[in-house]
């Protein structure tokens, strides 16, 4: 059976990728082996977030020419393919609030009912769209 184990989100500045996800949304950093290439980031659920710089040549990955690996994290969100990785929280609007003191930037600016609870789109300072979810009790 299918099981996942880590999800990448690709950003092309490390340090401030860093800031934003801890600082902002509060994941710890648990592996920086690879800094400033790739950070994993855990949230104590189990799936291993990882933050991938674009734009630096890694043994792995080698440059097609200069300046050719970087690539705009800006997506068109629901219009292009993409994932969009859902973060759980208890009081959507308390979140939202949070986030919003912070500075942190919604796609829309009220959150959305769905049939299981509520959520709200945000855009990480890369232009990747991650969702606040509140799952209804019972």
């Amino acid at each position: 059976m299918a099981q996942l184990c880590q999800a990448w989100i690709y950003v092309n500045d490390m340090d401030r990728a860093l800031e934003w996800y801890c600082d902002v949304l509060g994941f710890e950093v648990s592996r920086r082996d690879y800094y400033p290439h790739c950070v994993e980031l855990a949230d104590g659920g189990g799936l291993t977030l990882g933050l991938h710089e674009t734009g630096i040549e890694t043994p792995w990955y080698r440059s097609a020419g200069p300046g050719s690996t970087k690539r705009p994290a800006e997506v068109d969100y629901w219009a292009q393919a993409t994932i969009t990785l859902g973060i759980r929280t208890d009081d959507l609007d308390r979140t939202m609030e949070e986030l919003g003191a912070k500075g942190v930037e919604f796609v829309y600016p009220v959150p959305y009912d769905f049939y299981d609870g509520r959520w709200a789109a945000i855009k990480d300072p890369f232009g990747n769209v991650l969702e606040l979810i509140e799952l209804s009790k019972g």
